[in-house]
């Protein structure tokens, strides 16, 4: 039995989403037609299902990685927000320290189609 015919079983059981079968089954296609002209349709079938599992269980890794990640990364931001009490309130709009808005172009006019020069709301507003 091959992957192809696994995977209408698994999203039946609800052991699969609709969207993981289809990931699924587009690379058990993609390894089959790849390899089916190098060996018989069995050995080719077997193959593909053996890459497309190795494939899903890689992806699935880097999934549960970069979510792990994301989960450090909001922690070490909540923990500097906690450490920094005044940053909190101000941190939709905090800046480098001298500049008074964010890219390279903070102190230079920049040109509009009319020709007049413009600087940033925060330039404006100082």
């Amino acid at each position: 039995m091959s992957l192809s015919e696994c995977i209408v079983g698994l999203v039946a059981e609800g052991r699969i989403r609709k969207g993981q079968a289809g990931e699924a089954e587009r690379i058990y296609t993609e390894r089959f037609n790849a390899l089916k002209n190098q060996m018989g349709a069995s050995a080719a079938a077997s193959q593909a299902s053996e890459e497309a599992i190795a494939a899903l269980e890689a992806q699935a890794l880097r999934r549960k990685f970069l979510a792990g990640l994301q989960l450090d990364t909001q922690a070490r931001i909540s923990a500097d927000m906690k450490a920094m009490p005044a940053a909190a309130e101000m941190a939709p709009s905090i800046r480098a320290p001298g500049r008074r808005c964010w890219g390279a172009m903070a102190r230079r006019a920049i040109p509009t189609s009319k020709g007049a020069g413009r600087r940033c709301a925060a330039a404006r507003m100082a």
